[in-house]
């Protein structure tokens, strides 16, 4: 009897890259699909190869910035119904991408949320789709300002957001200003610099967990470094370098 196999996306365009297969070829190698499933692997993956050829097409050129929609983040509070909070450890489920270009003065964003009808999601295809809005959006006159205004917020390219995912475009706006204007709006550098209110707590969470989850001794150490950091800007009257002693 046949075993049955099927790949995902990423092994579906490695082959593909490597063989330059048929969908019918391909389709004999996915033999736990059905025809349907396997043209739609086929293309799915084909353009995984494509957006990834875009995206680095694209970066060879100029600089871009790409972030993602997910259901939380590593050191959001999060209210029960009881009212009782809670500290996220983990970073959720991806639900979307947004990238962001700049030209002069100016930035242009893009985003794009994924459906749930999608079988073969993947962040770079979601990245390429979100550049590509970028680009759109500029060719239009659409400032990354006046998607935050909602203008044209529900037509074609600029899907509706909700409230939350309104709150991380804001905080994506802020991320792209400091990497596109770090002499402005760096935080460490910049003579305008820009900050998240919560940009200590949450980066207390985040790498505290960051040593918790620790694979190696480098990564713990990074990690604790990088702590140590944060609880001398949370609280500067701590001796921490006497308590933590990193290796140079």
């Amino acid at each position: 009897m046949e075993k049955k196999y099927k790949m995902d996306i990423r092994k579906a365009a490695r082959f593909i890259e490597q063989t330059n297969c048929s969908l019918d070829e391909f389709a004999k190698k996915n033999n736990a699909l059905s025809a349907d499933e396997a043209k739609e692997l086929f293309n799915a993956a084909k353009n995984l190869i494509e957006s990834r050829k875009y995206l680095e097409d694209v970066r060879n050129q100029t600089k871009i910035c790409v972030d993602t929609f997910r259901y939380g983040y590593i050191g959001k509070t999060i209210s029960d119904a009881n009212g009782s909070e809670y500290t996220q450890t983990r970073r959720g489920k991806p639900y979307g991408y947004l990238a962001a270009i700049q030209d002069g003065d100016k930035l242009y964003v893009g985003y794009t949320l994924l459906s749930d009808k999608e079988k073969f999601p993947h962040p770079i295809i979601g990245q390429a789709i979100a550049l590509k809005n970028a680009y759109a959006n500029k060719e239009d006159g659409l400032t990354f300002e006046d998607v935050l205004k909602r203008e044209k917020q529900g037509e074609g390219r600029n899907p509706y957001l909700n409230g939350e995912s309104v709150s991380m475009l804001k905080h994506f706006y802020d991320r792209a200003r400091r990497y596109f204007f770090p002499n402005k709006y760096s935080f460490s550098r910049g003579s305008d610099p820009i900050q998240d209110p919560k940009f200590i707590g949450i980066h207390l969470q985040q790498f505290a967990q960051a040593v918790i989850n620790a694979t190696d001794q480098d990564e713990f150490e990074w990690a604790l470094d990088r702590l140590a950091q944060m609880i001398k800007q949370a609280n500067p009257h701590l001796l921490v370098d006497e308590v933590i002693q990193i290796k140079a």
